[in-house]
């Protein structure tokens, strides 16, 4: 104890801490909340008065663009399919109403829940999560 505070020492070799593969899970975990955190942000501004807008949309532009130099600094891409485009089956993203249509049913996605993130090399590491909804809807 010093002045009523507890001195850490620095950890010795002996000390185990995360291993770089818990450390890389740790960082995709926390990309991937914080996507959805931003995400989430943008919906909420969806709803303010027109004025407010601009101010709360640069923040949030910003915070997605430090989102995507961070995943680049740690060698991940993040992936985000288009709301509107054609889901295809070879996408990496993993759609949660897929049962709700037919095997020739042309679907889109609605909403994307969670982004794929992959690494510099196309390894994916997480698989993004989707919802659908018919052509016709």
């Amino acid at each position: 104890m010093y002045l009523g505070r507890e001195v850490r020492s620095v950890p010795s070799a002996d000390d185990t801490g995360p291993d770089s593969s818990q450390f890389q899970q740790a960082l995709v975990d926390l990309i991937v909340e914080s996507w959805r955190f931003v995400s989430g942000y943008d919906r909420v501004i969806a709803q303010l008065p027109a004025e407010k807008h601009a101010r709360f949309q640069s923040r949030s532009r910003f915070f997605r663009s430090r989102l995507d130099e961070i995943a680049q600094q740690a060698g991940l891409r993040i992936s985000v399919p288009e709301v509107g485009s054609v889901f295809d089956g070879g996408l990496p993203d993993r759609p949660l109403n897929a049962d709700e249509f037919g095997p020739y049913l042309t679907v889109v996605v609605e909403q994307v829940i969670e982004p794929t993130l992959v690494r510099i090399d196309g390894l994916i590491v997480h698989v993004g999560t989707v919802m659908l909804r018919g052509m016709d809807e």
